[in-house]
């Protein structure tokens, strides 16, 4: 993590956040580097209506958030903080099977209930031939 300096050119999209007297505004110029490559970051800092608002960055592929916590201008330095984030995972869908301690017994009434279907059908079979006779 490198901080490149201080500046006032706020992003767009920060810039229509902010509301009121806005008496101060500055961002950070922040360089990350990590094994999955370089990432220029703006955290913005500013003092409107006599409140301080922090608009933190976040950036996925780097897996980090970044915001500016204070400014110090007596002693020229700035707090910066960071924080890592887990990697967006997919949603997946959890299914839990349950046994049920008489499953069995639905079972061999399945297949006593085929067998006899199977036997009626060859009785009326058997039936409806020797009507023909």
């Amino acid at each position: 993590v490198m901080v490149e300096g201080i500046t006032n050119d706020i992003p767009k999209e920060i810039r229509d956040k902010m509301t009121g007297d806005v008496q101060l505004a500055v961002a950070a110029k922040v360089k990350i580097t990590n094994f999955r490559g370089e990432f220029n970051l703006k955290p913005v800092y500013s003092i409107q209506n006599n409140t301080e608002f922090k608009y933190d960055v976040e950036n996925d592929a780097a897996g980090v958030r970044v915001w500016l916590d204070k400014i110090l201008p007596e002693e020229q330095k700035i707090e910066l903080s960071i924080a890592q984030q887990n990697p967006k995972t997919k949603e997946y869908l959890i299914m839990k099977a349950i046994n049920f301690p008489f499953i069995n017994v639905l079972w061999i009434g399945t297949v006593v209930m085929v067998i006899g279907f199977g036997l009626a059908a060859t009785h009326r079979f058997e039936q409806h031939r020797k009507a023909k006779n």
